[in-house]
């Protein structure tokens, strides 16, 4: 009789054993997948800025170099030869105008989608706190 009580004990325990492993492999799976979705949503925000960032710096980089040119296209001149004034042309400067307002744009488009993800983000775990709390 006594062997019995402790098959009966062992197998209950077993059961509770296997249980509370199930209910771990869920947490683990359930917690790697809200990791892999905080990533992706880190990954986002911050690819949406580095390239924000790259496409002003590329912009304001070539307005410099501009103006360096447009020094160094200036000749000197001896008495008998006169200054090439060269402006750039009507055509270029509205061309760059409206590459510099589409990176704009571009630029507020992105950070619009970063605030977006943002706030998601913080939501969702807002959300999760108040489901911790109550289960408390």
């Amino acid at each position: 009789m006594n062997l019995e009580t402790d098959d009966d004990v062992k197998s209950q325990l077993l059961r509770k054993a296997s249980q509370h492993r199930d209910e771990l492999k869920v947490e683990v799976s359930e917690l790697s997948a809200r990791t892999e979705k905080v990533l992706t949503n880190a990954l986002l925000v911050g690819g949406a800025l580095a390239l924000s960032y790259f496409v002003v710096r590329g912009i304001t980089r070539k307005k410099s170099k501009r103006k360096a040119k447009a020094r160094l296209k200036k000749v000197d001149y001896d008495k008998d030869d006169e200054v090439e004034n060269e402006a750039p042309s009507v055509f270029s400067t509205m061309l760059g105008d409206i590459g510099t307002s589409i990176a704009n744009q571009a630029t507020a488009i992105l950070i619009e989608l970063a605030k977006e993800k943002l706030v998601e983000y913080l939501e969702s775990r807002g959300q999760q706190n108040e489901d911790e709390d109550e289960d408390s």
